[in-house]
C-alpha cells in the first residue's frame, strides 16, 4: 500500500508541474484515500489550492501536513527545495 500513495503522490505532482491542477488534485485524493496519514498528499493538496487562489484551504491543509511527525520533516524538505528553485 505504501507504493500506491506514493506512486500517486508523485503523479500529482508531476500533473502539478505541468500545471494540470484538475489531475494534480485528483491524484493527491487517490494518494490520500490510499494513506490518510501520507503528508505530502496534503502538501500537494495544499500547492493545488495555492494555484487556484484558494489561500484559507491551503493554509489548512499545509497545518494538517505539518500535523504528522513526518510531515514536519518533509515540509521543512520540500520548502527548502521549492526555495532553491524559486532563488535559481
Amino acid at each position: 500500500m505504501q507504493q500506491n500513495v506514493i506512486t500517486w503522490t508523485n503523479l500529482g505532482f508531476l500533473y502539478y508541474h505541468h500545471a494540470d491542477l484538475e489531475l494534480a488534485k485528483e491524484a493527491f485524493s487517490r494518494a490520500q484515500v490510499t494513506d490518510p496519514d501520507y503528508s505530502l498528499a496534503w502538501l500537494g493538496q495544499a500547492l493545488v489550492a495555492t494555484a487556484n487562489g484558494e489561500e484559507s484551504d491551503a493554509q489548512t491543509l499545509l497545518t494538517h501536513a505539518a500535523s504528522f511527525t513526518t510531515g514536519l520533516v518533509c515540509l521543512y524538505q520540500w520548502l527548502l527545495l521549492y526555495t532553491h528553485q524559486i532563488l535559481a
